[in-house]
């Protein structure tokens, strides 16, 4: 924050248990990010993060069985579609089941309410085909010999 203090600053919880660390990520973040699969309760754990001052997002696991989507996201502005296996192990293949959940994300009534970010196995391949607002690219970026032109280059593909 303190390098970064005009940019949005989000973070990704991957817990079972999130509530021990909202205060800490609070500091830090502007959006908290939360897996729909935890052990605690989501209606506290979202009225948690919001009572720190940050905006709560739901992480959606393309490789889990989503059926109630438009549920599991109706009260959040922010989603986070995470298309790997093992959240938190960086390199892994893009779940092919992302574009099915992708697509019944976008054509939900409440689109327009929500940003909706994509994470996991993206490559400039499969960001040409993603219909979302923000990506994730961690690998893709770290892994490249000159990341920074890397990021540059997602950037155009991005803004076509």
């Amino acid at each position: 924050k303190k390098k970064w203090p005009n940019h949005r600053i989000e973070s990704h919880i991957m817990s079972t248990k999130p509530l021990q660390y909202i205060e800490k990520f609070s500091k830090y973040s502007d959006v908290i990010y939360f897996h729909n699969e935890i052990d605690e309760d989501k209606n506290l754990i979202k009225n948690e993060i919001i009572k720190n001052g940050k905006k709560p997002g739901i992480v959606i696991h393309a490789s889990k069985e989503n059926k109630n989507i438009k549920e599991m996201i109706e009260s959040f502005n922010e989603v986070l579609l995470l298309c790997i296996e093992n959240p938190g192990k960086s390199g892994q293949k893009f779940i092919d089941n992302t574009y099915s959940i992708l697509e019944k994300l976008n054509k939900l009534n409440n689109r327009s309410k929500f940003l909706l970010c994509v994470d996991g196995g993206l490559s400039q391949d499969n960001i040409k085909i993603l219909d979302c607002d923000k990506i994730v690219s961690a690998s893709n970026v770290f892994q490249n010999i000159n990341p920074k032109r890397q990021i540059e280059n997602l950037q155009k593909i991005l803004n076509k």
